[in-house]
């Protein structure tokens, strides 16, 4: 029987580590793609355009956002597709990576 996850509290499968750990240097990656992720994440949402911006420029400040996100979110995608030829990991599971130890690894009965 699934538990709740203590960190977000959602339940999820069993986690199956892969036994295969993540290199500093292509986590780092991993991490610094996030953070740009999460930045234009923020930037999208209307409520960041501050007060007195005109239309205009609104418009070409969201159009941007978007553009980042969509360019990051293409980044960590060709990420994990080079790191699951590099470590051999298996191409037909969501596999993911826990930050804490670099361990990459899968949740029962998810595809």
């Amino acid at each position: 029987m699934a538990e709740v996850c203590k960190d977000c509290g959602q339940v999820h499968g069993k986690r199956i580590d892969l036994n295969t750990i993540c290199e500093k240097d292509d986590l780092d990656s991993l991490d610094l793609i996030r953070n740009k992720i999460n930045c234009a994440t923020q930037a999208v949402r209307p409520d960041a355009i501050p007060d007195g911006v005109s239309k205009e420029k609104a418009k070409l400040f969201i159009q941007s956002a978007i553009d980042s996100l969509g360019a990051y979110r293409w980044l960590e995608n060709d990420w994990w597709k080079d790191i699951v030829k590099k470590y051999k990991l298996p191409q037909d599971k969501n596999v993911r990576i826990d930050f804490g130890t670099g361990m990459f690894y899968i949740l029962e009965n998810e595809e």
